[in-house]
């Protein structure tokens, strides 16, 4: 630690592996004892808040650090959880909930005792429970978030006589048609073989991966005879590997983006065993978009080559011909127009929604929107004129002339004062040279 007797020989305190100077910015390899800030080793990070003795409480603290390890970080790395103490965790602490704010996940301190969540496997009364079975399906019912893991054993479908726990039922498998969010790990190793697919999960939209199996992985399929996977809303696996092993009969694999679905470049895809050939006809929908797919038939598609009609990939939109109407969300721009979040051909003329016997009327605004009429309007709707606005109200034309009108006085009140300032002007630079020829004339007259 020291090279002499100086104190100006020896390494920082909290330098942890030598140093090339005596201050805490001179570690090596900023090797800190404790954290280490940008290259700065410290005993702790900086508080997120710092008490103000002027106005007598705390207020945040701009150089405020979030403990992440033994590094300080302005903010969490995605995935992890915000606590208010400036840490980062994969579980919030008790007496805390998660909550997301501005798309930033943070552990918060629940006012009164926190909600009732939904719990997987590894957490609270589930810690140590090995799968999912016929004994606890129930705490599942109706979760759109699931803090925990799903794990799918044999025993699961076969039931445990060491525990007498009775099979699960295949119907019961639907408690998860619900679920979106899993913060830790799918792994599946026995599914019944009457289903096809994993649509039980289709709307599954993320894997967290915060707890990943073996270490390594958030979704593993292995030993399946299934098709397909059918998880047509996953949209991200936040953390983690994706092993799929030994699924002879599987199909469309290679048909998903798993780059767009994994946040970061280490994660890949591990599939062991050879894949089925497509030309059993088991190839994506022709208008799904960019041959991408989850599955066989017009609801497993990525993205749809033309419209969206509820959960169907169609080639055309024929609301006024009463077809279910499609989803604008789906387009970059609407053809024609926009009604709510539908593009359709024109807008809605006495059309009668949902039984009503009252018609809708609508005009396209200047975006193409449509728009409801007001109940006097008696402007004549021209579908298949470019779009247009209807012609301006008599008070409309009322407010532009009064405000020419005011314009124009405007104008003239500058002019009339303008002319008064030079003329004023004029008057006092005469007043100033009648002076100066008084003063001149009282000084020569005496010299006369």
């Amino acid at each position: 630690r020291c090279k002499g007797m100086k104190p100006t020989d020896c390494c920082h305190e909290q330098c942890a592996a030598g140093c090339t100077g005596p201050k805490h910015s001179d570690c090596l390899v900023s090797a800190c004892l404790h954290v280490n800030r940008s290259g700065i080793c410290e005993l702790h990070c900086p508080p997120l808040f710092i008490y103000n003795s002027d106005i007598f409480q705390s207020v945040p603290n701009r150089d405020g650090r979030y403990t992440f390890g033994a590094s300080c970080v302005r903010k969490c790395p995605y995935n992890y959880l915000a606590t208010e103490v400036g840490s980062c965790t994969l579980v919030c602490p008790q007496d805390n909930q998660e909550v997301s704010t501005d798309s930033v996940q943070k552990c918060e301190k629940c006012s009164k005792p926190c909600p009732e969540g939904c719990y997987g496997l590894g957490v609270d009364f589930l810690k140590g429970v090995r799968a999912v079975n016929s004994s606890n399906i129930q705490h599942f019912a109706h979760c759109t978030k699931i803090f925990g893991s799903l794990a799918f054993l044999p025993e699961t479908f076969t039931g445990d006589p060491a525990t007498n726990t009775a099979p699960l039922k295949p119907e019961q498998l639907k408690s998860f048609g619900s679920l979106e969010e899993l913060t830790g790990f799918l792994y599946i190793e026995s599914w019944p073989e009457t289903f096809p697919d994993l649509s039980i999960f289709q709307n599954l939209r993320i894997i967290r991966g915060r707890v990943l199996h073996n270490g390594a992985y958030s979704l593993t399929l292995q030993n399946l005879s299934i098709v397909s996977l059918g998880l047509r809303s996953l949209q991200e696996i936040s953390s983690g590997m994706v092993l799929v092993h030994q699924n002879p009969n599987l199909c469309f694999l290679q048909k998903v983006p798993w780059k767009a679905i994994f946040r970061n470049r280490r994660q890949t895809l591990a599939n062991c065993g050879i894949l089925p050939s497509e030309n059993e006809g088991l190839v994506c929908f022709h208008l799904c978009a960019k041959g991408q797919c989850w599955g066989p038939g017009p609801t497993q598609c990525l993205a749809c080559e033309q419209f969206l009609r509820g959960q169907e990939c169609v080639e055309s939109c024929n609301l006024l011909d009463g077809e279910q109407p499609c989803w604008a969300d789906q387009c970059m721009a609407c053809a024609h127009y926009r009604d709510a979040q539908y593009c359709v051909e024109r807008c809605p003329s006495g059309v009668k929604a949902d039984s009503s016997f009252v018609p809708i009327w609508k005009y396209p605004d200047e975006h193409g929107v449509c728009r409801l009429c007001p109940t006097n309007c008696n402007w004549p709707l021209q579908w298949n004129q470019p779009i247009q606005q209807p012609p301006p109200s008599p008070s409309q034309v009322t407010s532009i002339i009064a405000g020419v009108v005011g314009a124009l006085l405007a104008l003239v009140l500058i002019l009339i004062i303008v002319v008064c300032i030079k003329r004023r002007r004029q008057q006092e630079r005469k007043h100033a040279m009648r002076r100066l020829l008084q003063e001149t004339e009282v000084w020569t007259a005496p010299q006369a």
